[in-house]
């Protein structure tokens, strides 16, 4: 691979990788496309309801092909950063982070019922689920027991989650 690919995920920008900016830059695009654009409420609707947007008059086909896209092409720079970082081109590079981003989501506010939680939230998720892997390398712990600790969290937060619900009834 060419050295300034490589040499990108290795430079610092005020002491921070530049990874790191990179992420913040899309966490304030999202974050900016889901609470100030049509695009944004028509995904919490749809998340909420597909029939109740089907009802307002939304194109549902039209946006969960466009929810496609971005999904598509944020992977892809996700999987160009990891290339950048990794040196190399693993097609199983990203084999389970599934459940990081599940976790990430879930501990960020977001409902697995649909039309809840933010951009911030499930960036904070994954922060504390970063540390809390990171955290657990360093001090020795079995990767897997670090799973098991990271699907209870999903667990208990479901739980928080379907409790609050009940109690706001």
């Amino acid at each position: 691979l060419p050295k300034p690919f490589l040499n990108f995920s290795q430079q610092t920008i005020l002491g921070m990788p530049s990874l790191f900016f990179v992420w913040l830059i899309l966490i304030v695009i999202a974050a900016f496309v889901m609470m100030k654009t049509r695009f944004g409420r028509n995904v919490y609707v749809i998340g909420s309801s597909a029939e109740v947007a089907r009802l307002s008059g939304i194109n549902i086909r039209i946006n969960i092909y466009a929810i496609y896209a971005v999904c598509a092409f944020l992977s892809a720079v996700g999987g160009i950063l990891m290339t950048s970082r990794l040196a190399n081109g693993i097609p199983t590079g990203g084999e389970g982070y599934e459940l990081d981003a599940i976790a990430a989501s879930v501990i960020g506010g977001a409902s697995l019922s649909g039309a809840e939680g933010s951009i911030i939230g499930t960036a904070l998720g994954a922060i504390i689920i970063a540390t809390m892997s990171n955290g657990g390398n360093l001090l020795g712990i079995d990767p897997f027991v670090i799973k098991i600790i990271t699907g209870i969290l999903i667990v208990v937060s479901v739980f928080a989650d379907q409790l609050r619900k009940m109690m706001s009834k």
